[in-house]
Parts: structure tokens; sequence; C-alpha cells
């Protein structure tokens, strides 16, 4: 079994979210065998004002998430599936069997140090827990987004400054294309052709990650409206 990590930022229960997620077992869970989901919680001692960790206390907590991966890590009974930080606390979530080794809760409450770890063993063998956690459409988008910031930032492309910025949509059929060719154009979108069935165009828009996060799940969600889907961006002079 393959393990892909990876981590985004998004929404959950009408709360802005990070998540840290093994995307890698998604076409395989729920797994045989743990039909428990373990949960540990801590209240965040530095919450950030939008209620997320800053970077010296998700420095502190790595200590617990080590506790709880070395033992999925060397035990068959447990199966660390990642994090989701929201609203002020941070919560780590694995599966384990009937025969999970206790150790386990000991070791997170000792390198909790000033934390209050609370547990919770919730019987989920529909593995409905790590389906909350996995990525929605938008949360691709976000990592996606990420992976091509970090590339143009490492060849010297000014992130803050606005660029011209290609976006692509496919769709269904060429009537629907049509009909979102038209209502973009009232966006400030310069479109650059119109196949039948897909669509680019350039809309001017500076690149940074709250920008373009802003912009391309707003785009995502307008060509949901035309039966469209969002392919995704980049820079025309890249292409």
């Amino acid at each position: 079994m393959t393990d892909a990590w990876h981590f985004f930022e998004g929404t959950r229960r009408g709360k802005l979210a990070q998540i840290f997620v093994n995307t890698g077992i998604t076409e395989r869970a729920p797994l045989a065998g743990l039909p428990w989901c373990l949960r540990f919680s801590v209240a965040l001692n530095e919450a950030r004002d939008d209620g997320l960790a800053n970077a010296r206390e998700s420095g502190k907590l790595a200590r617990i998430e080590d506790a709880l991966l070395n033992h999925s890590l060397t035990s068959k009974h447990l199966e660390y599936i990642g994090r989701i930080t929201s609203a002020g606390e941070r919560s780590w979530l694995l599966y384990a069997s009937e025969e999970a080794p206790r150790q386990v809760l000991f070791d997170a409450d000792e390198q909790s140090q000033h934390y209050d770890v609370e547990f919770e063993a919730l019987h989920d063998p529909e593995w409905k827990s790590y389906r909350e956690l996995a990525p929605t459409q938008l949360d691709w988008l976000y990592v996606e987004n990420e992976k091509r910031l970090r590339e143009l930032e490492r060849e010297g492309v000014r992130l803050l400054d606005e660029h011209q910025v290609e976006h692509r949509v496919s769709f269904e059929n060429a009537v629907a294309a049509q009909h979102f060719a038209g209502a973009i154009k009232k966006l400030e979108a310069q479109v650059l052709d119109d196949h039948p069935e897909r669509l680019r165009f350039v809309r001017t828009h500076a690149l940074d990650m709250a920008s373009l996060s802003a912009v391309t799940a707003a785009l995502t969600l307008y060509a949901q409206e035309f039966d469209g889907r969002y392919l995704g961006w980049d820079l025309p002079a890249a292409r």
C-alpha cells in the first residue's frame, strides 16, 4: 500500500481548516479489521485569529503526532490517517482494531506536555471520519495551486504582482460552453478561443495564495453552474 500525504487548507463544518491526510488509502478504505476511529484532540494555546495554529505551536504539537505515527508504523493494529486543525483545536485520527496497543494512549499523553489531550473512540467501520478529512474538489485545487506557485516562485515570478493568467474550463456540450463564454466576459475576462467543448480565457490578478485560491474557487463553482469543469490555470508564457 502506497502512502500519499497531502496538506491543504479548506473548510469543514463551516470553519477554516488545515488538513494533513493520507490520500494513498482512499481507494482501499475502509481497511479490513480496523473499525475503531481513535481521535486525540487538544485546544490550541496560541490559536491565530482564524482558529489555526501558528508555526511555533505547530512545532510543539509535532511531538504528539510523531508518537502516534510511530505506533502506526510499528503495529498492524493501527493506521494513522492524518490531522485537522480548525476552530482553535487540533485533532489526530487513527483507525484501530480491538487489539490496538493501549500504549498509544500513554505515549500521546506523555508527549502532550502543556496540553490536556482529549481522547475519543468511535466505532466507525465505514471510515466516515476519514471521508470527512479526504480532499474535496476545491481542496485538490488548493494542493495543485500551491505546487504550481512554488514552481513559479523558484523561477523568479513575483507572485504579489498582477499577471495575465490563463484559465481553462471544459463542458459537456457546445451550448454550455457558449453560454459560459458570454457570462465570463462580464467578469473582465478575455476569451482566447471557443472550442465547442473547451474554453480558454485570461483574467488579470495577483498570484499570492490567497488571491489565487479565491479566483480559482470562484471559477470552479461558476463553471459548475454551466455544467462545466474547471481544469486549471497557468501563465501564458509558461505554456
